[in-house]
C-alpha cells in the first residue's frame, strides 16, 4: 500500500471514503466527492482496490484517472483483489 501511495505525492490524498450498505446507490458517495473540491488546490488521489468495481466507475466518472497499479501484499488482511490502484484527479 506505501508503493501505492508514493504514487500520488502532490495531492490531497483521500484515506478512506464508506458508505454503509444499506444506504449505497443513494448517490452519497458522489455528493461526498463533490464537496472535495471544495477543499483541495493541489489535486486529490487515492487509493482503491481493483476488485471494487462500483467505486472505480464511480471515481472515472468524477475525473480521476489511474496513474498506478501494484500488487497486493495481503499478510493479515483478507480482502477481496489482486492490485491497489493509484488514482490521481487535478484540479
Amino acid at each position: 500500500m506505501v508503493e501505492a501511495e508514493n504514487d500520488l505525492t502532490s495531492s490531497h490524498y483521500i484515506n478512506a471514503l464508506a458508505v454503509f450498505p444499506k444506504y449505497r446507490r443513494m448517490g452519497l458517495a458522489h455528493k461526498l466527492m463533490e464537496e472535495t473540491d471544495q477543499i483541495s488546490d493541489q489535486g486529490l488521489s487515492l487509493t482503491v482496490a481493483d476488485s471494487n468495481h462500483s467505486a472505480r466507475a464511480l471515481y472515472k466518472k468524477l475525473g480521476f484517472a489511474e496513474v498506478g497499479h501494484h500488487k497486493m501484499e495481503k499478510e493479515d488482511w483478507d480482502g477481496e483483489g489482486a492490485e491497489w490502484i493509484s488514482m490521481r484527479r487535478s484540479i
